[in-house]
């Protein structure tokens, strides 16, 4: 090599820059993995993480190199069983299984970029250049991922692992620049990258209208223009609508062709009898799902709500669980505005329907258990059970039953066993079955009393687990629960 050529060799290396007709690394700049999909955390492998968990092994030699088992199980994947994806930036992929990384890693070299080293493993798996590791899981969490269901059927779940395999590549548009030269004008246009997968890859059903729900409660509906897609970003779903209002950056789950009916159609339904006179008593059966309700109706279980004609089939709102389900009813807006998405929140930011009542100068009741699970701006009636019978319906009954002679132009009585039944026994057994049926004979004998419109809402479903029941997955015995408005005994 030229004397001058080695000089700019050593310059350029001294200084951190490319001269060209050679290729040279800046040492101090390596680039990052990812570990992405199904996995609790995407862990971002780079010039720190190997500063910081660098092991010396025999087969890595001078390579700075990783445990690829230890960084992987960082990222925490969501089942114990999984695959893993090793994906070079030309494409070219190596799988390995999670149970087979012994002895297995990763080092930075400056001329392969990130590569793999498999001992164990045939040569093929030693993939150059790598862009990303992919966790693909084996199950895990029924409601990891994207969960399609219609209104009687659980269809799918995609994890983003999966997704991502499949996935195609587009670029989004991300904006222009411009620089003033000596003599010209030099522009430049960003994209990103993007991973999408179209709804019609993930099931042969072409619905009219879906309902789409994220995991602080986003609940947006949209009539099917022909085309969906969604985006995989790492361990999560994202859907990018025409608007802010309509996008969601963490989606759990789609409803095909859902029902028009919402457990939060209760705050208007109520609000308009209210408004033209009429008073309502509003019965909240926790725990109740459509499929537990059509059951009960069928074998004689609920022969008071029988009696009403069939029920209306309703979404209730993600995550189902009684805190969110009694905000979005007494709200009439879906957890992401009303701000109560899970069994932590209380307090709602936004007036419930009880903070109406009380500026329209009307009165209002709420009857609960032995706690208020939300924060409205009345004072619940809470009830424990005196009796010692192992549930505090009967109290509930029996305080609802003192207000019906209370003048109140709305009450809201909210019956606890049916829910505490499914967890203990299953949303299916006989024991809960004949909570149903308690619940159903306490409901006739307020409605004969009840001078107005009768609503009975459930919060949310149940589903059946090993030990028992369950809900707050994404899945239709949780979400699809029964709607009935009849007349009280006084009209």
């Amino acid at each position: 090599m030229a004397a001058a050529a080695v000089s700019c060799l050593i310059a350029g290396a001294a200084l951190g820059y490319f001269v060209p007709g050679y290729i040279l690394v800046e040492e101090s700049y390596i680039p990052p993995v990812h570990i992405i999909g199904d996995v609790s955390a995407i862990v971002k492998v780079d010039k720190e993480t190997l500063d910081r968990y660098e092991v010396k092994s025999e087969y890595t030699g001078d390579t700075r190199a990783l445990s690829l088992e230890e960084i992987v199980f960082q990222a925490g994947p969501v089942s114990p069983a999984f695959d893993l994806y090793i994906i070079a930036a030309d494409g070219r992929t190596a799988m390995l299984s999670g149970d087979q990384l012994k002895d297995s890693y990763i080092g930075f070299g400056s001329s392969n970029g990130w590569e793999a080293i498999n001992p164990n493993h045939p040569v093929s798996s030693n993939i150059k250049d790598i862009e990303e590791i992919v966790i693909v899981s084996g199950g895990g969490d029924g409601d990891f991922g994207l969960n399609i269901i219609t209104m009687e059927e659980n269809i799918s779940q995609i994890t983003p692992g999966s997704a991502y395999l499949e996935s195609s590549k587009s670029l989004e548009f991300g904006g222009s620049s411009y620089k003033e030269g000596r003599d010209e004008r030099f522009g430049t246009s960003v994209f990103r990258e993007k991973h999408i997968i179209e709804l019609e890859e993930l099931t042969s059903i072409q619905p009219e209208a879906v309902v789409f729900m994220g995991s602080r409660g986003e609940y947006v509906f949209l009539k099917n223009s022909g085309s969906m897609s969604f985006e995989i970003d790492g361990n999560r779903f994202l859907y990018n609508g025409e608007t802010a209002e309509d996008s969601i950056d963490d989606l759990k789950g789609i409803v095909l062709d859902p029902a028009a009916a919402s457990i939060m159609d209760v705050y208007y339904d109520a609000a308009s009898l209210i408004e033209n006179g009429t008073d309502v008593l509003v019965i909240i059966t926790d725990g109740m799902g459509y499929h537990q309700y059509e059951y009960a109706v069928e074998n004689g279980y609920a022969p008071f709500m029988a009696s009403a004609g069939r029920a209306d089939m309703a979404l209730s709102v993600y995550r189902p669980v009684t805190n969110a389900g009694l905000a979005a009813i007494f709200t009439g807006r879906p957890p992401s505005e009303n701000g109560i998405y899970s069994r932590k929140q209380r307090i709602p930011e936004t007036p419930t329907i009880w903070g109406k009542m009380l500026d329209e100068g009307l009165e209002g009741l709420l009857i609960e258990g032995d706690i208020q699970i939300i924060k409205t701006e009345v004072e619940a009636i809470l009830n424990s059970d005196r009796d010692s019978d192992s549930t505090i319906d009967d109290e509930i009954f029996q305080a609802a039953l003192q207000g019906l002679g209370s003048g109140a132009d709305l009450m809201a009585v909210h019956f606890h066993s049916i829910d505490d039944s499914g967890h203990e026994s299953g949303d299916l057994s006989e024991d809960t079955f004949e909570r149903i049926r308690e619940v159903d004979s306490y409901i006739r004998q307020l409605a004969e009393g009840w001078q107005g419109k009768i609503i009975i809402i459930s919060d949310h479903g149940m589903h059946s687990t090993a030990g028992g029941g369950d809900h707050g997955q994404f899945r239709y015995e949780d979400v699809v629960v029964p709607y009935i408005m009849i007349d009280g005994g006084g009209l």
